[in-house]
């Protein structure tokens, strides 16, 4: 009888498993998507399968040929437009620089100068270079024609007047014969007379002994201060 009641269960227990996987076969059936598309269903083909080395226009990223490893990509052209790459050419050459021209510490054309003696003047603007290291530039013992460009009120020299002058001082570093080299903090000169005699009494500041050779004796005289 215990035999009979076994066989019983274990032939229920096979029944009820067959029939639970007959139900989550049918349930899964049901989910799959039609073997066949309907007629009002929009057919979407699959795309061919492609080799990696043939793949161009299917994939997202598209790559660069092997014929042209600089050309940028094009997805890195729509994304930065107004991005140059590295490996390409600059788009304007620079402007070529322009010529060099003489130190600006030489007295040249154009140049303000301070006036250090009495004449009146006091501040002059260089016009032209009469004698100096070149057509164009001048230095210590030089002599410059200047045009006043301010003056005492009631002074020998008017605002306006071009006068002849001498360089007695200059922002540039002049090497002497014994080694030693003489700089001024900024460019200086003594207003003259056509007979090369200085127009005022006195000189304010220090002067090279440079005019010496120059035959400024008499500037030498009334300068406060050779060196």
């Amino acid at each position: 009888m215990l035999a009979g009641l076994t066989a019983r269960r274990s032939s229920n227990g096979v029944a009820a498993a067959r029939s639970a996987v007959a139900r989550w076969t049918a349930a899964a059936v049901r989910l799959l998507p039609p073997a066949h598309p309907s007629p009002t269903a929009p057919i979407h083909p699959s795309p061919a399968p492609t080799s990696h080395a043939t793949r161009t226009s299917t994939t997202p990223f598209p790559t660069t040929s092997a014929s042209s490893p600089s050309a940028p990509s094009s997805l890195f052209a729509r994304t930065f437009p107004s991005t140059i790459s590295p490996s390409s050419p600059p788009a304007s050459t620079p402007a070529p620089l322009l010529p060099l021209t003489p130190s600006r510490a030489f007295i040249q054309l154009r140049t303000n100068l301070q006036v250090a003696d009495n004449s009146g003047a006091r501040r002059v603007q260089c016009i032209k270079v009469l004698r100096g290291r070149g057509p164009n530039a001048a230095g210590l013992g030089d002599l410059i024609i200047a045009s006043v460009k301010d003056a005492e009120p009631r002074g020998k020299v008017r605002k306006g007047e071009v006068v002849t002058c001498v360089v007695v001082r200059a922002a540039t570093h002049h090497k002497r014969a014994d080694g030693t080299e003489v700089r001024f903090d900024g460019p200086a000169a003594v207003v003259i007379s056509k007979a090369g005699e200085p127009v005022g009494t006195r000189v304010f500041g220090p002067v090279p002994h440079e005019l010496r050779g120059r035959k400024m004796l008499k500037l030498l005289t009334l300068a406060q201060h050779v060196i």
